[in-house]
């Protein structure tokens, strides 16, 4: 699996940690296999690709008279943050 993930386009490098839990054996060597998180976000913040759809902005979608949520920004915790922190920032209605 590792030889497949070298494989895929350069972007964040994956990383390889062996498991060792002391009083456990096992049959073979286990790795965990991750990529750093903060450096995951930094790639994605600097891909060009991304650039016209990331928004920053809390905003309300209307689907007839019903609230859609679909992510973060679309919950009511993001305006209840601003409210909280009396953060003024354009919102989109």
């Amino acid at each position: 699996m590792y030889a497949w993930l070298v494989s895929l386009p350069k972007a964040v490098q994956w990383k390889s940690t062996n498991i060792d839990i002391k009083g456990f054996e096992f049959v073979q060597d286990s790795h965990l296999i991750w990529r750093d998180g903060l450096e995951v976000v930094q790639d994605l913040f600097s891909n060009l690709i991304f650039t016209k759809y990331m928004t920053y902005d809390p905003h309300i979608v209307m689907c007839g008279t019903e609230q859609e949520y679909s992510d973060f920004y679309t919950g009511t915790h993001v305006h209840t943050i601003q409210v909280s922190d009396q953060i003024i920032i354009g919102l989109r209605y």
